[in-house]
């Protein structure tokens, strides 16, 4: 036999380790003879869903649930983990948030982490993370990246010490500002790559430079590490245009720009910080101090009167009406009405997209069946250009 290290059967990322180190995997209680993939339960399928555009919602392993949930008339066990406790602004939090361009950043929530203690994230996380094609690096930048596959949101963490303040005392509040940048600014994003930045890229800054591109990269400088002790998640709803045009700007986009730039429902935020908590106290140790949440515009909700017999002659076929209403419910709407006229409520994880009645055809003609609608060959004569 022979011994292999793990860059030698392609484990690397998952468990680095020194030259010469022996990888002990005593951990999974294997039996001898048992094969390597099966140990680590790594036998799994993977499968690659495309998303079309106008659905982030199924951006996330929770929004694909909710599709398959209604596709198979199974309810969704999942618990949303809301955030129940607003800390107003004050110089007992440890934390001031000042958002200086509240049209471009509608919702910010930070929550600020102590005695935390940064490592290895459990293999359970880190084989989810590898398969959806996400390197692990250390517990808690592997928590915001988990959260963002789980709920579609973006996530950030800033290392505190390394946030500058005008004062030497630990007990200073910690000023994050969401600006413009200022002409001349750049930053050493997470890429490693420098960035010069205009007065059309939004940024999140303390209280000398610049320490995010909003909504695209974290910047390096304040970035956690093995010694980081203390923390601020930020967990943020950013202007899709402001972010589209950031990205084609600095020639930079990455797994949180792809899903802002497409729109992301102003609500989620609070049911990722929830996430972000529990996984932080389960892993890293961490307890909350403080959050501050600043909302300068509430989530819209869209109700539609619907006739239902419109629908019916938009997809071509009298699907029943029970069964019409049974498939938006499964989707989340909530319908309400008799038969002539329904009043159709948007959820929040689908209001960006809210319209008209076309917008409900198609789910429940997508719900039906595509392959379930009459398909009919047009034919006619061909014009003489005689």
């Amino acid at each position: 036999g022979m011994i292999c290290s793990a860059s030698e059967i392609g484990l690397a990322q998952a468990f680095p380790h020194q030259e010469a180190e022996i990888l002990d995997l005593s951990w999974t209680k294997a039996k001898p003879g048992t094969k390597l993939a099966e140990a680590l339960e790594l036998d799994d399928a993977i499968m690659e869903i495309e998303i079309t555009s106008n659905r982030p919602d199924a951006m996330g392993i929770i929004g694909l649930a909710r599709e398959v949930g209604a596709i198979f008339n199974i309810k969704l066990k999942i618990k949303d983990k809301k955030l129940k406790t607003q800390i107003k602004n004050s110089k007992i939090s440890g934390i001031e948030v000042k958002v200086e361009v509240p049209k471009l950043c509608p919702r910010y929530i930070a929550v600020l982490m102590e005695n935390i203690k940064v490592g290895q994230s459990p293999w359970w996380m880190k084989r989810r993370l590898i398969a959806s094609g996400v390197r692990p690096i250390n517990s808690i930048v592997d928590i915001t990246n988990y959260v963002l596959l789980e709920y579609g949101q973006p996530c950030h963490a800033f290392d505190v010490k390394k946030l500058e303040k005008d004062s030497p005392f630990q007990q200073r509040t910690v000023l994050l500002s969401v600006c413009l940048a200022k002409p001349g600014e750049k930053i050493l994003a997470l890429d490693g790559k420098n960035y010069d930045l205009s007065e059309n890229i939004l940024v999140i800054a303390d209280e000398q430079r610049p320490v995010a591109i909003a909504g695209i990269m974290g910047g390096e400088e304040t970035g956690v590490q093995k010694d980081t002790e203390k923390i601020i998640y930020e967990v943020a709803n950013f202007n899709a245009a402001v972010v589209r045009k950031g990205e084609h700007e600095l020639f930079l986009n990455s797994d949180a720009s792809i899903r802002f730039n497409k729109g992301l429902p102003i609500d989620l935020p609070q049911y990722a910080v929830g996430r972000l908590i529990e996984l932080t106290k389960e892993i890293s140790q961490g307890q909350v101090v403080a959050i501050v949440d600043k909302q300068a515009i509430a989530q819209k909700t869209t109700r539609l009167k619907v006739d239902p017999q419109a629908v019916q002659k938009i997809i071509g076929v009298a699907i029943p009406f029970a069964q019409m209403k049974k498939y938006l419910q499964s989707l989340g709407f909530t319908v309400s009405g008799g038969n002539k006229q329904w009043q159709i409520t948007f959820t929040y994880w689908r209001e960006l997209e809210a319209d008209g009645v076309e917008d409900i055809a198609e789910e429940v003609a997508r719900m039906h069946g595509y392959h379930l609608l009459p398909s009919l060959l047009h034919s006619g004569s061909l014009v003489s250009e005689a």
